[in-house]
């Protein structure tokens, strides 16, 4: 704009731009005419937690014993979470 605040015109995407990278780092040049300036311009995007986990299938079904130990554990199908760092799955548990 004219008062050199950045727009932004539509919704950024992080994992879109960047991926897994662990910082994301939007570079580029800006040329003024009056005066004749030159800007570097970076621009670091944030993640935020705006994917949530999601499973191959909408229900899982498990049969556990009132048997079964104290502690005892089973196995889940893997979520995939398209976040990264603190904002991306660490575990899940029932």
């Amino acid at each position: 704009t004219e008062n050199g605040d950045l727009l932004v015109s539509d919704r950024i995407d992080r994992e879109q731009i960047c991926g897994k990278k662990s910082t994301c780092v939007l570079e580029f040049e800006m040329v003024t005419e009056k005066p004749l300036n030159f800007f570097h311009i970076s621009v670091v995007i944030q993640d935020i937690n705006d994917n949530p986990p999601t499973f191959s299938q909408n229900i899982t079904e498990l049969e556990i014993s009132e048997l079964a130990l104290t502690g005892a554990t089973f196995s889940l199908e893997s979520a995939q979470d398209f976040d990264v760092g603190v904002n991306s799955l660490q575990q899940y548990y029932l």
